[in-house]
């Protein structure tokens, strides 16, 4: 398999907010986005064949594995999973997910912190056994790149953006919570493309602790170097509004249950 993907499939399996009633959008009774978590599943299309990618796991394996029933998605066909940072809403189901669910799977990270380390030990979990520490952009698939970790505003904590080019020139880019700032993202977008901007910018903007104020600084920001823009999890209710506001028609709103499709 040497070409680009003609086409991605992105289908939301955990966030906080859903298209429908039958699907979790909680933990332990809280509805906040950094209770609840993230987790995405990607079908990339190939000439040749599909691949199936999980982008974090939210916190709750229960959740994860009960949406993706509602929604008839085969977690058993996952063979790549992508932690894109070491906080719990992110990787909380990993342990179930390779020892029991898809075992087969390569799982990818940055280098994990401390408290993670522990809470994946505590569970039996070997990290150096299972997660294959990423340092630099790495393409671990035709057209599916994992970004140089970036730092973040928390001390030892990197984060990976994941970046997917298509057949047709189409970029898509994908992000756990935006814990960088939007200067070394473009920087690092720009050493695998040899250019700064993408067609749609799909994830968590990490808006929803801050000030509408601040939000749209940064929204302002991201519409210099992305046509359109899906806000999800951490971005929160002001930073989807201050998307509205700032990128108007470009602005692709997905919840829990909804999929997004992207190519021929």
């Amino acid at each position: 398999m040497s070409e680009k993907p003609r086409s991605v499939k992105l289908t939301v399996l955990v966030d906080y907010r859903a298209r429908h009633s039958r699907l979790r959008t909680e933990f332990r009774g809280s509805t906040h986005p950094g209770a609840v978590g993230l987790a995405l599943f990607l079908d990339l299309e190939y000439d040749s064949c599909s691949e199936y990618v999980l982008v974090d796991t939210s916190r709750d394996w229960r959740n994860l594995t009960h949406n993706a029933s509602v929604l008839d998605v085969d977690l058993s066909k996952v063979s790549t999973i992508v932690i894109t940072h070491w906080h719990i809403d992110h990787y909380g189901a990993l342990p179930k997910l390779v020892t029991s669910i898809c075992p087969g799977a390569r799982v990818y990270g940055p280098i994990l912190t401390s408290r993670a380390g522990e809470v994946l030990r505590r569970q039996g979990i070997s990290s150096r056994e299972v997660v294959t520490r990423i340092k630099g952009s790495t393409e671990l698939m035709p057209g599916f790149f994992v970004l140089r970790p970036l730092l973040t505003d928390e001390p030892n904590l990197l984060e990976i953006p994941i970046l997917i080019e298509l057949s047709s020139g189409t970029t898509v880019l994908i992000t756990g919570c935006f814990h960088y700032n939007v200067e070394d993202l473009r920087g690092v977008v720009s050493q695998v493309l040899g250019r700064d901007e993408v067609t749609y910018l799909i994830g968590g903007l990490h808006l929803v602790y801050g000030t509408p104020e601040i939000a749209k600084q940064k929204v302002l920001k991201l519409r210099e170097f992305t046509g359109a823009i899906c806000p999800l999890h951490c971005s929160g209710d002001v930073g989807i509004e201050v998307c509205r506001k700032v990128f108007g028609s470009k602005v692709i709103e997905l919840l829990c249950g909804d999929t997004l499709s992207i190519g021929d």
